[in-house]
């Protein structure tokens, strides 16, 4: 049933699609600070978006494009990214308070001879202060140029993603994944919006993942460093990527490049202020507001810690042990993915649950919540089964070598932000190079849909951002 309403939504006209999105784009330039809007609006968009990319490969843009030299195809998709996430210039990012009090704030900081870390609070890596510093130093500090800085940034990064496509697959299948990126909502608002600065680590870290496949172990472990060096989340995604290389020598260039990048970035403020390093390592550890999808919540109910153990922790923990165990799984025992996305469904519903008992709290006594939570977890384990059964047919399990370290980059990155004390909205742009060029579609709509479903959550679920943007 399920791939005959896919057929019948693919056979929709790609014109209408094509004007259903831009309406759509247009409706949310306009109107999107009306919060009953914005719902609609973003629920239309992601459909249509949706059929753009599953009916792009047999278009006719695709086909026009597809006689494109590389060069001017760059050039195309650089042009066309950039105007799709400029065209919010002209509202104000109320979404998120980062680029006012965090980046532009510090950049003048900076610019007024304050240093970092021991001046005033930097709660990122090292690397990530020196771009504010270059960025007001050469284009000035403020929210304007940091979004079209940004923004030029992030329309780097199709190119990339075509690069690879073309690379592991051919050069259709490299547009239809530099187009999927291009076209996709959540880079609007997260980036010609809100300005934020995720496709520097991202840019890195999608040309480390080029180089990977290129077996260029050097300079691939620098650069994935390097988006290290701006974000702390390519971390987890180093064993995936060493057991890409078959030498060990390969291996051990990977990982001694890898750290290079952040071990020079320290040592200014070593030298500077060497007690900043360790206020910087503090806060990412043990000093985290606690705001997490499943962490968040369990904060609210039981308080930071039980039994002398910082929950935030323990939930970080026991999905990094999740990482290590997929790593296990598929990278050495050749296990299928089926698993681990009934587990990603299943822990979508169980943070549902969370979010229910979140609202009537103040109700409820911490042992019903407790009691809830327990319960909660035996049905879902139950759950697995009945859901096994449906999903199989739909689960490919042949999957070549390049897409499963794409797969498995995809899972990891997902179990980061489940299990992380702090995941916002936009941490969700992390994956999206990676699931736009997964070629199992089975795994590729799954993320997709995903994405499109837990990106606003992060939004409609907290107030204190409702209340931001609820009238214009």
């Amino acid at each position: 049933m399920l791939k005959e309403w896919l057929i019948s939504i693919k056979s929709i006209n790609f014109n209408k699609i094509l004007v259903i999105y831009f309406c759509s784009l247009i409706g949310l330039v306009v109107f999107w600070r009306y919060f009953i809007n914005f719902i609609f609006l973003w629920v239309l968009i992601n459909i249509a978006y949706l059929l753009l990319v599953m009916n792009l490969k047999d278009s006719w843009l695709c086909q026009k494009i597809n006689k494109v030299g590389t060069l001017k195809l760059i050039f195309l998709l650089f042009v066309i990214a950039i105007l799709l996430r400029l065209v919010f210039l002209s509202q104000k990012p109320v979404l998120s308070s980062d680029l006012e009090y965090r980046y532009v704030l510090r950049s003048q900081l900076m610019l007024n001879g304050k240093f970092p870390y021991r001046d005033f609070d930097v709660n990122k890596p090292p690397l990530y202060a020196y771009l504010l510093y270059f960025m007001g130093l050469c284009f000035g500090a403020g929210q304007l140029q940091f979004r079209i800085f940004f923004s030029l940034i992030d329309s780097l990064i199709p190119s990339i993603i075509y690069l690879i496509g073309s690379y592991i697959w051919n050069k259709k299948s490299g547009i239809v994944a530099a187009f999927a990126y291009v076209f996709c909502p959540i880079t609007f608002f997260e980036v010609g919006l809100s300005g934020h600065y995720d496709p520097v680590p991202i840019l890195f870290v999608t040309i480390s993942f080029f180089l990977l496949l290129k077996e260029k172990s050097t300079l691939s472990g620098l650069f994935l460093g390097l988006g290290f060096a701006f974000k702390i989340y390519p971390i987890v995604l180093i064993p995936f990527y060493l057991i890409w290389f078959k030498s060990r020598k390969k291996q051990r260039n990977f990982i001694s490049a890898f750290p290079i990048p952040m071990i020079l970035s320290i040592i200014p403020i070593l030298i500077v202020y060497p007690q900043g390093l360790i206020e910087y390592l503090t806060y990412q550890t043990v000093e985290w507001q606690t705001w997490g999808p499943i962490s968040g919540p369990l904060v609210q109910f039981f308080g930071p810690s039980i039994l002398n153990l910082k929950i935030s922790i323990i939930v970080l923990f026991v999905f990094l042990f999740l990482i290590i165990l997929m790593f296990y799984m598929t990278a050495v025992k050749k296990k299928s993915y089926k698993f681990w996305v009934k587990l990603l469904i299943l822990t979508i519903v169980f943070m549902d649950v969370l979010f229910i008992l979140e609202i009537f709290k103040n109700s409820l006594n911490a042992t019903i919540i407790g009691l809830v939570i327990i319960i909660s977890i035996v049905i879902l384990s139950f759950v697995y089964f009945p859901l096994s059964k449906y999903l199989d047919p739909y689960l490919s399990t042949s999957i070549t070598p390049k897409d499963n370290v794409l797969i498995q980059s995809v899972f990891a990155i997902t179990l980061l932000i489940f299990g992380s004390a702090q995941a916002h909205p936009w941490y969700w742009l992390w994956i999206l190079p990676f699931v736009v060029l997964i070629k199992t579609k089975d795994l590729k709509w799954f993320f997709l849909i995903l994405l499109m479903i837990m990106y606003p959550g992060g939004y409609l679920t907290q107030p204190r951002w409702i209340s931001g943007w609820m009238y214009p």
